[in-house]
């Protein structure tokens, strides 16, 4: 999880980094060239028969055009321009040896459990199921996506690309301007969806769940310096105090004696919802 900041009466904030801070740029790239393989699947699918509006076709187009690495030169281009989510990772995979290695100061730290299904919002299906209306997503607004490693016509990337065709396809026939631009705006968002929204299968054992947002114009884009010494940009991201309900104190912890301050700490920021247990990860540090 990102780093923490003040709290207020009713939420605690959280740091979400942008997300071509996360790791490097090739789980962004990873995750475009899996959506380009896909994409002809999803014009079959949307039924588009005319060659100058498949987007596939105008990708292979540009990609022929340019020479070198066509799918890191386009993603990079929206890494420096800023132009992906801020992010918030959290894990379904709390007290693991790996999980306090990789990203909880080798044990010394602790790992902080939200309730994720209050910041999911489910829309219930026919058969009972539960799933994001991505239809009426609004990226202004946090949501939590389980990221899954491999690209299906059923993943809610290609969900969220299919919703964005089909706009395109509406503007398209309206024509109000160039059918290129509109070609290169709509790639832009279903290669942003994508790429957030997919990770390399080295990673499943992180079972990743991802809190996304874009910046509003009203959020101030701070600055901080991270782990490796890069300054990376992070939006304040409230999250409920009520949806805070446990803290697992890292296995190379002194246990008893960080339990009492964590507690002393949650009474003080009146959050007694909040349980408090030691890892039982049998790690030294």
């Amino acid at each position: 999880m990102k780093m923490m900041d003040e709290s207020d009466a009713e939420n605690i904030f959280i740091h979400a980094s942008g997300m071509h801070c996360m790791n490097d740029s090739s789980e962004f790239i990873y995750g475009f060239k899996q959506f380009r393989k896909l994409l002809p699947a999803v014009e079959n699918k949307l039924g588009i028969i005319p060659d100058d509006l498949k987007l596939s076709r105008a990708i292979d187009n540009e990609a022929n055009r340019i020479d070198g690495n066509w799918d890191e030169r386009y993603v990079k281009t929206l890494l420096e321009k800023l132009l992906t989510p801020f992010v918030i990772s959290t894990s379904s995979n709390g007290d693991n040896i790996p999980m306090w290695e990789m990203y909880g100061d080798a044990g010394r730290g602790v790992a902080i459990g939200i309730d994720i299904g209050n910041v999911y919002v489910p829309i219930k299906k026919p058969d009972g199921t539960k799933v994001l209306d991505f239809s009426k997503y609004n990226w202004n607004d946090i949501h939590a996506i389980k990221i899954v490693q491999h690209l299906s016509l059923g993943h809610p990337a290609i969900i969220l690309t299919i919703n964005a065709y089909r706009k395109y396809l509406e503007d398209a026939k309206q024509r109000e301007i160039d059918l290129g631009d509109l070609q290169v705006r709509t790639l832009y968002t279903m290669c942003v969806l994508t790429s957030a929204l997919i990770k390399h299968p080295a990673f499943q054992f992180e079972k990743e769940w991802r809190i996304l947002s874009y910046a509003k114009q009203s959020d101030e884009i701070c600055y901080k310096t991270n782990s490796k010494g890069f300054i990376i940009p992070y939006i304040r991201v409230p999250i409920s105090k009520s949806q805070f309900r446990k803290i697992i104190i890292g296995p190379c912890n002194q246990g008893s004696y960080q339990k009492e301050l964590i507690e002393r700490l949650l009474v003080d920021k009146k959050m007694t919802g909040c349980k408090v247990v030691c890892s039982k990860v049998p790690l030294n540090g």
